[in-house]
């Protein structure tokens, strides 16, 4: 009797332990996040603020590596197989990315985040022409990520993905969507009330990351190299040229490039190198940081 007692006990435990673990698991189960890839972490920035706790981002471009030149590892392609959605932002290297992701697997949804979003030509570099020996235009500009017309483009395209991937969140998306929103109206409002006193001031960086951002504020972005290609003596002795003619004091630089030609540059016109990351992953606060950097600039002597 003792035995069975003792039988029925453990059955009953037993029983009651795989009870509680099911619940839990089926519940994780019917309520998984999202995995979402991005190719850069502006984007991880947008996706988060949009999809809160329903997504998990994995960013493919860390810090202190130029998406320009990127070229992921199989490794990173692999993590990529994992994914419900892959974000593009139209970056050169998403098409190869996605043709290898796509044999492996069938239900990984690529979704274009720039759609709709005209794209402005890239900045030539300080004195370069059109003719001659000069005669080698960049591309479209890529860095859409940095002006909130092309942020809020962005941003309704990630909403329309991630309700259409996980409708029954829907409503929470919409508000998180409008929330961050109304953030980029705020930020945009008070950046335009800065840059008013300086309208058509211009302002040097090495990469021309900031047109965007420039032709939002009226402000004119004069950079010194293009498509990641280092500047001759000629063209520093042009930058050089221009610089001193406007009264520039400051050369911008990104983290991702050589700072090498910048320095010569701000040495010859009695001025400093100042750093200014177009890929820091906390977008609204990153605009605030770039326009006190460019208005501080504004207003040396």
């Amino acid at each position: 009797m003792a035995y069975r007692n003792l039988l029925c006990r453990f059955v009953l435990v037993f029983a009651l332990l795989l009870l509680s673990a099911a619940g839990p698991r089926s519940a994780r189960a019917n309520d998984a996040r999202l995995e979402v890839s991005v190719s850069i972490p502006p984007q991880a920035y947008f996706v988060e603020r949009i999809g809160g706790e329903r997504v998990h981002v994995n960013v493919l471009v860390t810090p202190g590596t130029s998406p320009h030149t990127f070229e992921p590892t199989p490794r990173q392609v692999a993590s990529l197989t994992g994914s419900n959605i892959y974000f593009g932002i139209g970056l050169p290297f998403e098409e190869r990315v996605v043709k290898k992701i796509k044999g492996r697997n069938t239900s990984f949804s690529f979704i274009r985040t720039d759609e709709g979003i005209i794209r402005r030509p890239l900045d030539l570099p300080a004195g370069r022409t059109t003719d001659g020996d000069d005669h080698e235009e960049g591309g479209l500009d890529p860095h859409i990520w940095l002006s909130v017309p092309e942020i809020r483009i962005q941003s309704v395209n990630i909403f329309e993905a991630l309700a259409d991937a996980d409708p029954s969140h829907l409503d929470m998306y919409k508000t998180n969507l409008d929330r961050f929103l109304a953030e980029l109206d705020a930020v945009d409002a008070a950046l335009a009330e800065i840059f008013k006193p300086y309208r058509g001031r211009p302002f040097f960086v090495y990469h021309p990351s900031f047109g965007y951002f420039a032709d939002r504020y009226g402000i004119v972005q004069v950079p010194i190299e293009i498509e990641g290609k280092s500047p001759t003596p000629k063209q520093i002795e042009r930058v050089i040229g221009e610089a001193k003619a406007k009264g520039a004091r400051v050369v911008f630089v990104s983290p991702q490039f050589d700072a090498k030609s910048a320095e010569i540059i701000a040495e010859a016109i009695g001025g400093s190198v100042v750093p200014i990351d177009p890929l820091a992953k906390d977008v609204l606060h990153n605009l605030e940081k770039i326009a006190a950097k460019i208005r501080q600039a504004f207003n040396q002597p």
